[in-house]
């Protein structure tokens, strides 16, 4: 895993090995807002991933993410408002997969019965331990990126459709803040967040070849971060 700032931009990858075709469908997304500040969402988000036995999680206070033999998992705690919004993405081999860790993900850092207190914090473990033997690696590539511009919902929602239209991507929408764009070997989410100074932006991409994600993540961060 790597990551790099550039103009502003926090940009990550999550490398994967191969594996079978990855279908469009095998991603799913959720978000809501929560009365809680970003260390107890992300605290809870790295717990809810060791909770599901992930081979590798990370916590880099904003953003966790991990994955385990045939799923990635991306959590984001944007501040907002008085509290936190929070965003979660699951890709996976499996469509009932991608759907079941998106939902157990996100009640379990959704839940404010859970504190940080009851919880260890962590900002990275390894599910495989020293003594274990590795399981299989599997998983989709994920890339992803994220930002904040001086624009509209609006715009920011039109400028992610133009992008994965000249990506070549088929767009499809999620309400008006979530747009979503696919090929027959990638897929592409752009979330659209508005915050007093514009939008919050988070761009993921996903496919079995790692430099298709990068490059679909690059090509739609371009056009819609201008």
């Amino acid at each position: 895993m790597w990551r790099l700032i550039a103009r502003g931009a926090v940009v990550a990858a999550l490398i994967c090995s191969a594996g079978p075709a990855l279908a469009s469908q095998n991603a799913q997304y959720g978000d809501d807002f929560r009365q809680m500040d970003v260390k107890s969402c992300s605290t809870k988000a790295i717990d809810a991933l060791s909770e599901q036995k992930f081979i590798e999680g990370n916590n880099d206070g904003q953003v966790v993410w991990g994955f385990d033999e045939q799923s990635v998992v991306l959590v984001r705690c944007v501040p907002y408002n008085n509290g936190v919004w929070i965003e979660v993405l699951a890709a996976s081999r499996s469509p009932a997969e991608a759907e079941r860790l998106r939902n157990i993900i996100r009640i379990r850092v959704f839940d404010a019965r859970r504190t940080p207190p009851d919880i260890l914090a962590v900002t990275r473990f390894n599910g495989d331990g020293l003594n274990r033997v590795k399981r299989p690696r599997t998983q989709p590539a994920a890339h992803w990126g994220y930002d904040h511009r001086p624009k509209s919902l609006a715009a920011c929602t039109d400028d992610a459709k133009a992008a994965m239209q000249k990506s070549g991507l088929a767009i499809s929408t999620s309400g008006n803040s979530v747009v979503w764009g696919q090929s027959g070997s990638a897929l592409a989410l752009v979330k659209c967040l508005s915050i007093p100074s514009g939008v919050d932006i988070l761009v993921f991409a996903t496919s079995d070849v790692s430099a298709t994600a990068e490059a679909y993540r690059n090509n739609i961060r371009i056009l819609t971060f201008k």
